[in-house]
């Protein structure tokens, strides 16, 4: 029994707290005011902000004078506001900002097209320019490959040649050409036509060759031809060709010229 006589007088206690909420509320915002710096002691220059009606409207007479957002209180009517803390601006800040706000406020005007129009006319050099060079720079590799290959960067004239074969050349009756020819085939075979032995004589790249090794003889033999042809005063003949023919093919295939030798 005693239990449930507590909890009926808490019941009443809170129906009783619940009722007096709604009656307070409609109470006049000056005497609620008023009767708050009564109980609270607070002094006389002290304004008591009560909240807003539902309405939005103001409370009348001197207690909603200066009252700023629900629930705020101010001295004398002054509106409290929050610190911002410190401020941090860069010299150069406002002035850019104030000129892009210049330039887009003008582009919205007839100068807006000009700019417009200039950076269409920008971005299409650039992709012009783009695919230009991507499109010539494949034919410049391509070139530069096939002289190379041809020995136009050799600095011994002897391993600088047409391209034509020995037989083509010597159909035409141009033996000085085809002797030629034969000797820069058997240099080949053994691996002195390659890019990284640019750099030396035909004299060198035969003498890189071991002696021991067959067909090293015949190939210093021909060279010797082919320099006398050359670069002799006469010209060059069937039984010469039939000669460095000979000699040519006595050189065996494989590259045996050695890479540290000069």
């Amino acid at each position: 029994m005693r239990g449930l006589a507590t909890v009926i007088a808490a019941g009443a206690s809170i129906m009783l707290a619940l009722a007096v909420v709604p009656a307070a509320a409609q109470e006049d915002p000056a005497a609620v005011a008023a009767r708050v710096r009564e109980q609270g002691g607070y002094p006389a220059d002290v304004t008591v902000l009560v909240p807003e009606h539902e309405s939005g409207g103001a409370p009348e007479g001197a207690e909603g004078a200066g009252r700023g957002p629900r629930g705020e209180t101010s001295i004398d009517g002054e509106r409290e506001s929050p610190d911002p803390g410190p401020q941090v601006e860069l010299p150069f800040a406002r002035p850019l900002m104030d000129w892009l706000a210049s330039v887009l406020a003008s582009l919205s005007g007839p100068l807006g097209y000009v700019f417009l129009a200039l950076g269409l006319a920008v971005l299409a050099l650039v992709i012009v320019f783009f695919a230009a060079s991507m499109r010539f720079r494949a034919p410049r590799l391509e070139a530069s490959a096939r002289d190379e290959s041809v020995g136009e960067a050799a600095i011994d004239p002897l391993l600088v040649g047409t391209g034509e074969s020995a037989d083509a050349l010597a159909a035409q009756g141009r033996w000085r050409e085809a002797i030629h020819a034969l000797f820069l085939d058997s240099l080949g075979r053994v691996g002195g036509a390659e890019g990284r032995h640019r750099s030396r004589t035909a004299r060198e790249l035969v003498r890189a060759i071991d002696g021991r090794r067959a067909g090293r003889a015949e190939l210093e033999s021909l060279l010797d031809l082919t320099e006398r042809v050359w670069f002799g005063a006469r010209d060059a003949d069937e039984t010469q060709f039939r000669d460095a023919r000979a000699l040519a093919d006595a050189v065996p295939r494989g590259a045996v010229i050695e890479e540290d030798a000069s």
